[in-house]
């Protein structure tokens, strides 16, 4: 070996021991403050501390083992349908001010002039006599040959069933 060969050799040990030397300090550290608190405290740091040196000393978990670990993380963060609270309140008054933003079928009967295809869209903008809920076309391709021609329309929640002029 040249002199350049085992001077680049001994720093490479010599920066390795330098590493190991700082992971050792910190590792006295956290004995040190182990020492010094209750016992179940210590068993707790004495276990960091040895998942630390076992971090330390393996390489990058492999694929099936970060599977495992994301498998575990999502279970932990799972919702417990019991825990989830109803506000029964908060729902009727949702859906009342959806139902307030719609026009009423009379409102819309009285001024609407007649179009027969309806712009394309199953929705009518219109809210049910019935429940307020929106109306929608349940057949929007169909026009009744009446006078003035006439669309169906439906509820979905209630199945109420009316005509739209």
């Amino acid at each position: 070996m040249t002199k350049n060969e085992l001077l680049s050799a001994y720093n490479k040990v010599l920066a390795e021991n330098e590493e190991l030397k700082k992971q050792v300090e910190t590792l006295k550290g956290v004995i040190t403050q182990a020492w010094f608190t209750d016992v179940e405290e210590k068993d707790k740091q004495i276990e960091h501390l040895l998942k630390k040196v076992e971090e330390l000393s393996t390489t990058e978990p492999t694929e099936e083992e970060l599977n495992r670990q994301l498998n575990r993380l999502f279970m932990e963060k799972q919702i417990n349908p019991k825990d989830i609270e109803f506000d029964g309140d908060k729902l009727v008054a949702s859906v009342e001010e959806a139902a307030s933003k719609l026009k009423s079928l009379k409102d819309h009967n009285d001024g609407k002039v007649f179009d027969a295809y309806g712009g394309g869209s199953f929705k009518s903008g219109l809210a049910c006599p019935k429940c307020g809920s929106e109306l929608y076309y349940n057949n929007p391709n169909m026009v009744l040959t009446s006078y003035p021609p006439k669309r169906s329309v439906e509820c979905k929640n209630c199945k109420h069933t009316d005509y739209v002029y």
